[in-house]
C-alpha cells in the first residue's frame, strides 16, 4: 500500500508545465493502525463487558467526579439505567449515605498514597464485601488528582469461604467429639454390666436393686448421651434405602403431636408427590425430628410472652422439587452428581434469632436455653447429618418474627441390588456353653464382659494385645466357638484379626464389639465374614440376645 502526493507546477498564464510529487510506502503504518483499532475495540469491549467496576476519577474540593466509568460500576453502585456517569459527582448520584460514605473513605485514601492499594472491605453491616484496588494517576489537564480504580462484589464468596471454615471446624470438632464419646463408650460399658450383674445377684435385697437400678438409668443416659455425640462426630451410619419425604416427616409430626402445646399449630403441606429420595431413615428422622423440636421450643418460649391477639403460634412443613443446578456442587464429594433437589422448609412464627446467635447455632454444645433444657446438640447433629448426606441447611431468621430452616436434600438413584452373597458356613445349632476368645485392650471393660460371660457359663480366653492373640489363634483357633473381638487393638486391628482366621478357614462365629464404627470398618466387616456387631456400652442381656443371633445367623 502506497501514499501518493501530487502537486502540479504551473506558469504565470497557469498552465501545467511539471507534477512534482511523492510516493511513500505506507504498508506498515496502515498495518499499526488497524492493530491499534484492533486493541481499541477489544479494550473497549473489556471495558464495557467486565463485571467488576472499573473507571478514572478525579477528587475535586471534598467529593470525587467521574471522568469514566463502565456499566459494571453502575451495576454495583446500583445505578443501573441511568444516564452515563462521566462529570457526575458522588453528591449528584443520590447514593444511600453508608455507599456513598465508604466509596468517599477509600477513594480519598487512595488519593492520598503513592502506591497501589488494594484491599477488602465491607460496608452495610458487614452484609457487603468489596475486593478494590486503587491506582494514583497523578494530576489530570484541569490540575485535579485522578485515581483509576477497579472494585469487584465479594459478598457471595466471602459468605462460601465463612461456610466452609465453619464446615471444617465443625467436622474437626466432631472428629474430636467422636473420639471422646468412643472413650466413654469404653467406660460406661463395665458401669452398665456391673450394675446389671449385680442387681442379678442381689435380687432379694430391695434397696441395693433400687440403688443399682439408679446406677443403671445414669449409665443409660451417658449412653443415650454418646450415641448423639457420635451420630454429630462420625461420618459413618447403616445403609441408606429408597423412601419418601412426606413419610418421614409424617411419622415425625405425629410422634410429637401428643407431646406439643395444643395452642401449636403443625401444618404439614408436603406432597407425596415428590421423588423418592435414596438416603439413611434414621439420619433423616433425627434431622426432621431435632428441628421440629427447636421449633416448638421457640414457640413455646414466646407464647410465655405477651403477644398480639392476631398472633397465632405455628410450624409450617413444606418441600419442593428442584433441578440438578438449584445448588451448587463444589461441596459434592460423590462421584455421581445428584439428579435433583428437595428443598424441606421447616418455619415458625417463633422469637427468631439474631446475627451473633445465627453466626453459632450449629456449634456443638452452644445453647440458648437455660441450664438443664439443652445440650446444644441438636442444630450441630442436623448440621452435621445434612451435609454428610451431600447437602445443604440454610437459615433465614428475623427477631421477634420467626426463623425458617431450609433443608437441601440430594436425589440420589438407588443402585441395583448386588447378587446376594453365599454363605456356606452353617448355623451353630443351640449350645449352652460356648469357648469364647475374648480380645480386649481395656482392662476394665475386658474383667466385666468376661464376668458377663462366665455368668452365662460359658468359657472366656482374654487377650488384650492384638499381635498376641493372632499368635495364639493362628494355632488354637479350632479350640474356639466364638471370637469377640474390640477392634482398635494395639499390635493388631480386630477386623485385620478376623481377616485372618478367615483365611484360615475358620469356621466358628466372629463377634465385633465397638463404640464406633466407621463406614470403612462396617464395610471390611461384611468382606471379612463378621457374624454380628454389638455397639457398646451394652447390658448382659443384650450381649446374650447378640451372641445367640450370632449363633443361628448363616
Amino acid at each position: 500500500m502506497v501514499h501518493i502526493k501530487l502537486q502540479a507546477v504551473r506558469t504565470e498564464e497557469g498552465a501545467i508545465f511539471a507534477v512534482v510529487g511523492t510516493v511513500q510506502d505506507i504498508t506498515q503504518q496502515k498495518i499499526f493502525e488497524q492493530d491499534l483499532r484492533n486493541r481499541e475495540q477489544l479494550l473497549r469491549a473489556i471495558y464495557d463487558n467486565v463485571p467488576s467496576a472499573l473507571g478514572v476519577v478525579e477528587h475535586v474540593g471534598d467529593t470525587f467526579r467521574f471522568i469514566s466509568a463502565n456499566p459494571g460500576t453502575s451495576k454495583l453502585l446500583g445505578l443501573e439505567g441511568r444516564p452515563d456517569l462521566a462529570g457526575r459527582s458522588f453528591a449528584q448520584l443520590n447514593l444511600p449515605d453508608d455507599v456513598s460514605a465508604f466509596w468517599l473513605q477509600w477513594l480519598r485514601r487512595g488519593i492520598s498514597h503513592t502506591d497501589i492499594l488494594k484491599t477488602e472491605a465491607s460496608f452495610g453491616d458487614g452484609k457487603k464485601y468489596l475486593s478494590l484496588t486503587l491506582i494514583p494517576l497523578g494530576f489530570g489537564r484541569a490540575g485535579y488528582p485522578q485515581l483509576c480504580f477497579l472494585a469487584e462484589d465479594i459478598s457471595e464468596r466471602k459468605q462460601l469461604d465463612a461456610e466452609m471454615a465453619q464446615g471444617r471446624r465443625l467436622r474437626a470438632v466432631g472428629e474430636l467429639v467422636g473420639g471422646i464419646a468412643h472413650e466413654f463408650n469404653n467406660l460406661l460399658t463395665p458401669i452398665l454390666l456391673k450394675a446389671e450383674l449385680l442387681s442379678a445377684e442381689w435380687q432379694h435385697e430391695l434397696r441395693l436393686r433400687e440403688e443399682l437400678a439408679s446406677i443403671s438409668r445414669a449409665a443409660q443416659r451417658g449412653a443415650d448421651l454418646t450415641r448423639r455425640l457420635l451420630a454429630f462426630g462420625r461420618r459413618s451410619d447403616p445403609e441408606p434405602a429408597e423412601l419418601k419425604l412426606h413419610a418421614i416427616v409424617r411419622a415425625n409430626v405425629d410422634l410429637l403431636r401428643p407431646t406439643i402445646d395444643r395452642r401449636i399449630e403443625l401444618m404439614n403441606e408436603i406432597s407425596e408427590e415428590l421423588p423418592t429420595l435414596y438416603l439413611n431413615p434414621g439420619d433423616l428422622h433425627q434431622i426432621v425430628l431435632n428441628l421440629l423440636l427447636n421449633a416448638r421450643d421457640t414457640l413455646v418460649d414466646k407464647l410465655h410472652q405477651t403477644n398480639p391477639e392476631s398472633w397465632r403460634a405455628a410450624i409450617h412443613l413444606e418441600a419442593s422439587a428442584h433441578g440438578s443446578h438449584a445448588m451448587d456442587l463444589t461441596h459434592w464429594e460423590k462421584a455421581e452428581p445428584p439428579a435433583g433437589w428437595i428443598r424441606l422448609s421447616i418455619r415458625d412464627n417463633g422469637l427468631g434469632m439474631p446475627q451473633s446467635v445465627l453466626e453459632r447455632i450449629f456449634e456443638p454444645f452452644y445453647t440458648t436455653k437455660e441450664v438443664g433444657k439443652g445440650t446444644g446438640l441438636g442444630l450441630a447433629t442436623v448440621w452435621h447429618l445434612v451435609n454428610r448426606m451431600g447437602g445443604k441447611v440454610n437459615v433465614q431468621s428475623t427477631v421477634g418474627e420467626g426463623t425458617e430452616f431450609l433443608i437441601w436434600l440430594p436425589i440420589i438413584v438407588a443402585p441395583k441390588p448386588a447378587a446376594p452373597r453365599v454363605d456356606t458356613r452353617q448355623p451353630f445349632p443351640p449350645k449352652t456353653s460356648l469357648r469364647i476368645c475374648l480380645v480386649e485392650d481395656d482392662d476394665l471393660v475386658a474383667h466385666t464382659v468376661a464376668h458377663a460371660l462366665r455368668r452365662q457359663d460359658h468359657l472366656v480366653t482374654h487377650f488384650r494385645h492384638g499381635g498376641e492373640a493372632w499368635r495364639h489363634l493362628s494355632t488354637h483357633m479350632t479350640e474356639y466357638d466364638l471370637l469377640l473381638l474390640d477392634l482398635d487393638l494395639p499390635g493388631m486391628h480386630g477386623i485385620e484379626i478376623a481377616r485372618r482366621v478367615r483365611n484360615l478357614r475358620y469356621s466358628g462365629k466372629i463377634l465385633v464389639a465397638s463404640g464406633r464404627l466407621t463406614e470403612e470398618e462396617n464395610r471390611e466387616c461384611e468382606t471379612v465374614g463378621v457374624d454380628g456387631r454389638i455397639e457398646k456400652p451394652f447390658t448382659p442381656q443384650k450381649l446374650a440376645q447378640v451372641i445367640q443371633a450370632c449363633l443361628v445367623a448363616r
